[in-house]
């Protein structure tokens, strides 16, 4: 079955960065341009839709705008919603963090044919009365997932013995993670001094902080140069602090490590342990030092984990079974 898709997006990358780097007077003066944008793209796609476009099934990621919606845009999104199938996904938990206001919180629940969340610990923000429109599909990514995953393993391993390459990918809003395990980093640096360590960080904002043995490169976020990082990167990181906003995550940095055959260090913190396994790298609570030790200088073991983690991605993530999932949803509809 063929399907006519329109994509619909309220907020630019551009003002979004933005909006997530700006501080103090600049960050209200984005927020209210945040604001109204939102508004501004959220009513003019609205109306397309439905005296143009006229969709047959309406797919909302998240919500139709951030927080607070305005009275016309109700009435619109209302009425968009009349006899039509809605299916709502969500892979953060907007619930709680207030990402999502009251009025469409209880639109999309009562409205949706199907939830769809990433993951059990996901599940439980939604009341009960709502669990039996909720499907489980993992989050994923298929566009770093390298056809030649085996030969680009044995480029890294060609190098392995004299480079290793660490690699942290995520937005500014997280970077409070990866300096909690920063001084983790330095030691590993200096214990491990036979090879020459290079830490990427690939982020909207740069990491600040001085190594005295690991080369720090900060990289400004594209979707190219991410997976020309990967194509080197021994070791992906994801450290998160315990709280509950961080238990619902959905792994979606995990993941794509693991789709580029990138064994993982990560936090013991909601799905991750999951996610990761037995073979596609470390999970930790505190010692960040031993696996990060392991992995930077047990040869065996890192190309062990590195298969462990493409296997990993491929039995239960890959983006085209989940691309047949989300097909089969719509068949239902």
């Amino acid at each position: 079955m063929k399907y006519l898709l329109n994509i619909n997006e309220t907020i630019s990358n551009r003002l979004f960065i933005y909006y997530g780097q700006s501080v103090g007077l600049k960050k209200y003066f984005f927020g209210i341009v945040y604001y109204i944008m939102s508004q501004s793209r959220l009513l003019i796609n609205l109306l397309r839709d439905i005296f143009i476009f006229k969709p047959d099934i309406i797919f909302v990621s998240k919500s139709f705008a951030p927080r607070y919606t305005l009275f016309i845009n109700q009435i619109l999104i209302k009425h968009l919603l009349k006899n039509r199938a809605l299916i709502w996904d969500f892979d953060d938990d907007i619930i709680n963090s207030n990402e999502i206001n009251k009025f469409q919180k209880k639109l999309l629940l009562e409205k949706a044919k199907r939830i769809i969340v990433t993951h059990k610990y996901l599940k439980s923000v939604l009341p009960e009365e709502f669990y039996g429109k909720i499907i489980e599909i993992p989050t994923t990514d298929g566009s770093l997932d390298f056809n030649d995953s085996f030969e680009i393993l044995n480029d890294r391993m060609s190098i392995f013995e004299n480079e290793i390459n660490i690699t942290w990918l995520g937005t500014s809003y997280n970077l409070s993670n990866l300096y909690n395990i920063s001084e983790h980093l330095n030691i590993i640096g200096n214990k491990v001094s036979n090879k020459s360590i290079n830490l990427y960080v690939i982020c909207d904002k740069p990491l600040n902080y001085k190594f005295t043995k690991i080369n720090l490169v900060n990289i400004k976020w594209d979707r190219s140069v991410v997976k020309n990082i990967f194509k080197i990167t021994h070791i992906g990181l994801m450290p998160l602090e315990n709280n509950i906003y961080n238990s619902k995550k959905g792994g979606f940095k995990i993941i794509q490590y693991m789709s580029s055959s990138i064994p993982v260090v990560v936090s013991d913190v909601g799905v991750n342990i999951d996610i990761v396994g037995d073979n596609a790298g470390f999970v930790v609570d505190n010692d960040w030092l031993s696996p990060l030790e392991i992995l930077c200088s047990d040869r065996n073991v890192w190309t062990e984990k590195s298969r462990g983690a493409y296997h990993q991605y491929i039995s239960n993530y890959s983006y085209r079974e989940n691309f047949n999932k989300l097909l089969r949803i719509f068949g239902e509809m």
